[in-house]
């Protein structure tokens, strides 16, 4: 199994002049797993994340919420926040 722990763009750093997408950062990991039979699991944070896994073949496990009661759904600390939504999602 291949658990992808962070995969980030951003857009906006200046180096950034041509920001690659996530499809193109990934493509080439999922092709290895494919290869050698890995299923890939993630954790998506985001609505957007989410639905680019999906379209890239991802399947969503479970949907999460994470520390609720003590942040905001950006994750910053709040006492009775809603806490911050992700999604467990697999490639097999």
């Amino acid at each position: 199994m291949l658990h992808l722990v962070l995969v980030a763009n951003d857009r906006s750093h200046p180096s950034a002049t041509t920001p690659a997408k996530v499809s193109d950062l990934i493509r080439p990991v999922l092709d290895m797993a494919k290869e050698k039979g890995w299923p890939v699991v993630l954790e998506s944070t985001s609505p957007r994340s989410r639905d680019v896994y999906a379209h890239l073949g991802f399947q969503i496990l479970e949907e999460i919420t994470v520390g609720k009661g003590k942040v905001d759904g950006e994750g910053r600390g709040k006492d009775g926040g809603e806490g911050v939504l992700l999604w467990a999602m697999m490639k097999c």
